[in-house]
C-alpha cells in the first residue's frame, strides 16, 4: 500500500475499519531527529517505524517511553518529554521546571526526597476536628525536603498509586504508578510514607489521603483512566451488534498519549518556538524550532482517481535522557476511505509557506476536510 516514500522519515501504511464502518487506508511517518545542546536539529541517521508500545522494564510497573505508530487517527498533537528535571544551583530543595511551545506553558514543580509521618494528635488537635492530614488518632506531617541534583521525569515520583491502608486493594487509575496516597482508617506506629516529588502550583499535594492530578511529561499508557474514559461501552449489545468494530461511543481521543495538559488544541503546523526549562544540566533553558516541513500524501486509486493532502502533525516526543545530542521525534498521519480499487499512497515533504498548502484538504476524523482557503 506504500508506495513512493520520497521523504528522509520512516513510514507505514496500513488498512483499519473506522469506528463509523468505514475501511482505511492509513499512512504514518515518523521523522527522528537529533537535538544539541545549542539547540540545533538535524535529521537522525537512523530512521524507525515503532510497531508497538515500548516500555523501560514491564509494561505494567515501568514508564511508556515510545509509543506505536499503529494508529489510525489522532485529533491533536500530543507533547511529550522524558529525561530529568535539573536543580539550578547544583543542589535544591525545589524548583519548577517545564516546558513552553508556541505560546503554551507546562509547568510543573519537583521536589526533593519527602515524606508523610504519622504524629500523635494533642488533645487540642482533636478538639478542633478540621485537620485535614489527621486520622486514625495521628497527624500525618510531611518532612522537609532534601535537596538533591535532579529528578527523573517519572509517574512513580507524582501523585497516584497504592492506596495505603484499604481493606481492599485500591489504586488511582489515573496513575497507578504513583508513589500512593494513605487511606484514612491507616493505623500505623511512627512509620513513614514516602510524599510525590512532581506536582504544580495548579494541582499541589496538601493532603496524605487526597490524590490531586497527577503531573508529568511522559506518555501515558492505554489503560490509565485518562485514556480509558474514551474507549466506549463494550456491553452485550456491542457484542451483539458491532463486535468486533468499535462501540459507537469510541473517541478517537483514547489515542493520544500526553498528559491531558500537554496535548495541543488541534494541531502543531511545525516551525514552533520549543523551549525546554531545567531540562538540561548545565543550563537554565534549551530552545529549538520545530522543522518548517510538511509531509503531503498522494492517494491513487487503479482507475486513475487520486487525492492529495497534507497530513497531521499529531506528535512531538522529545527524549532528553542521556548525553546531547538528544531525540526528537515527530509523527505524522492522514487517513482516507479505501475500497478494492485502491493503489497505493505516495509522500512528499513541501516547505510551510509553499504555495500548494493552502489549497490542499486536510484529514479529520470524518475523513477529507476542505482546504481553509
Amino acid at each position: 500500500m506504500l508506495g513512493e516514500n520520497n521523504s528522509p522519515f520512516a513510514a507505514i501504511a496500513f488498512e483499519q475499519i473506522h469506528r463509523d464502518g468505514d475501511p482505511m487506508a492509513v499512512i504514518a511517518i515518523r521523522g527522528s531527529f537529533k537535538l544539541d545542546s545549542d539547540g540545533s536539529l538535524h535529521i537522525a541517521d537512523k530512521q524507525a517505524i515503532v510497531l508497538a508500545d515500548e516500555y523501560e522494564g514491564p509494561a505494567q510497573t515501568s514508564q511508556l517511553v515510545k509509543v506505536s505508530d499503529l494508529v489510525p487517527f489522532k485529533p491533536a498533537t500530543d507533547i511529550t518529554v522524558l529525561g530529568h528535571a535539573y536543580a539550578p544551583e547544583q543542589y535544591d530543595t525545589a524548583w519548577q521546571f517545564g516546558v513552553t511551545i508556541a505560546n503554551k506553558s507546562y509547568l510543573l514543580h519537583c521536589h526533593g526526597e519527602r515524606e508523610w509521618i504519622a504524629t500523635k494528635r494533642d488533645w487540642q488537635g482533636i478538639s478542633r476536628g478540621a485537620d485535614p492530614h489527621a486520622a486514625s488518632g495521628h497527624h500525618w506531617q510531611l518532612t522537609t525536603t532534601a535537596s538533591l541534583a535532579q529528578v527523573p521525569l517519572d509517574y512513580a515520583l507524582a501523585a497516584g498509586g497504592e492506596v495505603i491502608g484499604a481493606r481492599r486493594h485500591e489504586v488511582d487509575l489515573r496513575n497507578p504508578r504513583g508513589c500512593g496516597l494513605l487511606h484514612p482508617d491507616l493505623r500505623t506506629h511512627g512509620e513513614s510514607f514516602p510524599a510525590p516529588a512532581i506536582d504544580s502550583e495548579s494541582a499541589p499535594v496538601e493532603s496524605p489521603f487526597k490524590a490531586p492530578e497527577p503531573q508529568g511529561t511522559a506518555p501515558v499508557p492505554p489503560w490509565w483512566a485518562w485514556r480509558q474514559r474514551y474507549v466506549g461501552t463494550y456491553d452485550e449489545i456491542w457484542k451483539r451488534e458491532r463486535h468486533p468494530r468499535l462501540p459507537e461511543d469510541f473517541d478517537y481521543h483514547f489515542y493520544q498519549c500526553a498528559h491531558p495538559n500537554l496535548i495541543w488544541d488541534g494541531y502543531l503546523n511545525g516551525a514552533e518556538r520549543v523551549q525546554l526549562h531545567r531540562l538540561t544540566a548545565d543550563q537554565p533553558s534549551l530552545t529549538f524550532v520545530l522543522p518548517d516541513v510538511v509531509p503531503v500524501a498522494r492517494f491513487l486509486w487503479r482507475d486513475e482517481r487520486e487525492v492529495v493532502a497534507r497530513l497531521n502533525l499529531d506528535g512531538v516526543y522529545i527524549d532528553m535522557r542521556g548525553e546531547p545530542p538528544w531525540q526528537v521525534d515527530l509523527t505524522w498521519r492522514g487517513w482516507i476511505v479505501t475500497c478494492p480499487q485502491f493503489l497505493r499512497i505516495d509522500i512528499k515533504l513541501v516547505r510551510l509557506g509553499h504555495p500548494v498548502l493552502p489549497d490542499l484538504p486536510s484529514i479529520g476524523e470524518a475523513g477529507l476536510e476542505e482546504a481553509s482557503t
